[in-house]
């Protein structure tokens, strides 16, 4: 039996660690990959269940695989250092995106199997908050946001990203309904004002 103060102060210097079981099947793996440390975990099928590492673009990341060694969940930084995480399907299409924006605010974003986007939540600068509804076709088509002072409003898009109709409630709590030409000129405004009864 060994002591461990004999080992004290020694360093052991490789590429790479390779652990496994008795049987011999790998179940974990410390090393380089493109020239950067990751540690990939593997179940008693030899299949990669999580990998832990930085990317090419040198953040840190962590990816969860299923069963069958298909990338299911990411969580990681992007580029400018924002965190994310990241939700895919067994075809390991992106599905939805939880992420919080360099100003600060959080989002998410909810994918079609085309990994289109369809609906996107998030606070706008100061305390508004908005839906967008978009069609798979990276056009938006319904808006519905909030004033940072909690006035609401709804807009409604055509295929050509002309505002068609707008609903709102001012801040004096009046409704406001604007409905557009095709090329976003006049149209018909009703509105009631505050002192009409």
């Amino acid at each position: 039996m060994f002591e461990y103060s004999e080992f004290e102060n020694q360093i052991v210097t490789a590429q790479q660690f390779r652990l496994t079981d008795k049987s011999g099947r790998l179940r974990a793996l410390l090393g380089l990959e493109d020239g950067e440390p990751s540690l990939s975990l593997y179940d008693a099928q030899e299949e990669l269940r999580l990998w832990v590492g930085v990317g090419e673009d040198g953040e840190p990341g962590v990816v969860f695989y299923d069963k069958m060694g298909i990338a299911r969940a990411s969580l990681g930084l992007g580029e400018e250092g924002d965190p994310g995480i990241h939700l895919l399907d067994k075809d390991e299409n992106l599905r939805a995106v939880l992420s919080l924006e360099s100003n600060g605010e959080p989002g998410l974003d909810l994918l079609d199997r085309n990994e289109k986007d369809r609906i996107n939540l998030g606070l706008l600068d100061g305390e508004g908050a908005c839906v967008i509804f978009s069609d798979g076709c990276d056009q938006s088509r319904i808006v519905l946001c909030t004033t940072e002072n909690g006035a609401p409003g709804l807009d409604l898009y055509d295929q050509n990203d002309n505002i068609r109709a707008s609903f709102s409630l001012e801040e004096n709590g009046e409704p406001s309904l604007e409905l557009f030409e095709e090329d976003e000129g006049s149209g018909i405004i009703l509105d009631l004002n505050e002192d009409e009864e």
